[in-house]
């Protein structure tokens, strides 16, 4: 009985781990996901409460535009005077 249970719990975990989805690129998981940096609002004001949920948010030094998460070279393009929103620790080349 012992190997039994064993088994249905290393199934139940692998079954939960290989069912999330993969994040798009440049994204990665969060358990408790900040109000996230946009071309429009790369600074935005930190959010305190966690809802404990796992999502995809774009990665340190990425911002979000058209529903992807892209650097900080095309929200320049796309939005004017984005770089003046930064600070100096911000700006990642390449």
């Amino acid at each position: 009985m012992s190997l039994l249970y064993t088994f249905l719990v290393i199934l139940l975990i692998a079954t939960t781990v290989s069912s999330f989805p993969k994040c798009p690129e440049n994204m990665e998981y969060a358990v408790c996901p900040l109000n996230e940096a946009t071309c429009e609002v790369p600074k935005p004001p930190k959010k305190y409460m966690c809802a404990k949920l796992l999502v995809c948010e774009c990665k340190k030094h990425f911002y979000r535009h058209k529903g992807k998460c892209v650097r900080a070279d095309v929200c320049a393009k796309a939005v004017k005077g984005f770089y003046q929103k930064l600070d100096a620790e911000d700006l990642v080349w390449g």
